[in-house]
């Protein structure tokens, strides 16, 4: 399976570049049409960054923690049980190792998704079983 995103910027006009003091502003846009500004973190370059962009690394958090719901979800059917909503405010961490700054952490916090609150009570139920 291939996938398409488009990553586009271009220099504002006045800004010199070689002086490291250029817009971290650009625009990402997907196969099925969506399209996000993007921009560096603000707290990293606070006056090239665009604050109302997504910043990558929260891009990579928000992926995976979509593709854990997908994955839960896809096997909460499954199972053959209804879940009604599932909510993750995940984080991630940046730090430097090796003289290098990566993402070194991933923490995903799904807020109860089977709404639990005892045995066999909560949001979560068994499907009605189909019928012919």
């Amino acid at each position: 399976m291939n996938y398409t995103a488009t990553v586009q910027w271009a220099r504002q006009p006045g800004e010199p570049f070689t002086d490291n003091h250029y817009s971290r502003g650009h625009r990402w846009s997907f196969g099925g049409g969506v399209s996000f500004r993007a921009s560096s973190a603000p707290n990293v370059v606070p006056h090239c960054s665009d604050p109302a962009g997504v910043e990558p690394e929260e891009a990579r958090i928000a992926a995976i923690s979509s593709c854990h719901m997908l994955t839960f979800l896809y096997l909460a059917a499954k199972a053959g049980r209804v879940i009604d909503s599932y909510d993750d405010t995940a984080e991630g961490k940046m730090a430097q190792t090796d003289g290098r700054v990566s993402c070194v952490e991933g923490r995903l916090a799904p807020v109860d998704p089977l709404g639990w609150r005892g045995p066999r009570q909560g949001r979560a139920r068994r499907a009605a079983p189909r019928r012919g």
